[in-house]
């Protein structure tokens, strides 16, 4: 499959997951005991921003760390033009420095700076169809 296809494909799958009706409602309700107005948030690996979106409604401001360009840029669209939402081209790891990421356009809420991530899911069967740039599928 050509990879501009491939990576929208997987940010529409990743829309109809994240943004479905009423997911917004459940996600503030479980954060409500955690987050609230004033506070300062941050979503690591924001993907699309749905939990961005649930803690800024809760009234906080968001910083939204996503490394994906792509992702980033609906991330932007999504959530980011809000003055509560900071979204930075940036991911946490446990170093200051750079690092490669291992990319799954298919499935990109699956993308991770952890070298062993995809080899340690070759055996999950929920994860079977899911493969990274660079590696063949399981």
């Amino acid at each position: 499959m050509w990879p501009r296809v491939e990576l929208w494909l997987g940010l529409v799958r990743s829309l109809v997951i994240y943004w479905r009706p009423g997911r917004q409602r459940g996600l503030r309700d479980f954060y409500r005991p955690f987050v609230g107005a004033g506070d300062l948030a941050f979503d690591v690996g924001a993907h699309l921003g749905d939990r961005t979106q649930a803690f800024r409604k809760l009234g906080a401001r968001v910083v939204a760390l996503e490394p994906q360009p792509a992702v980033r840029r609906w991330l932007v669209r999504l959530v980011g033009r809000s003055q509560d939402v900071s979204v930075r081209a940036e991911a946490v790891g446990r170093a200051v420095g750079t690092a490669r990421l291992a990319l799954s356009r298919r499935t990109p809420s699956m993308s991770s700076l952890a070298e062993d991530w995809p080899g340690s899911l070759a055996d999950c069967r929920l994860l079977i169809s899911t493969w990274w740039e660079g590696r063949k599928p399981s």
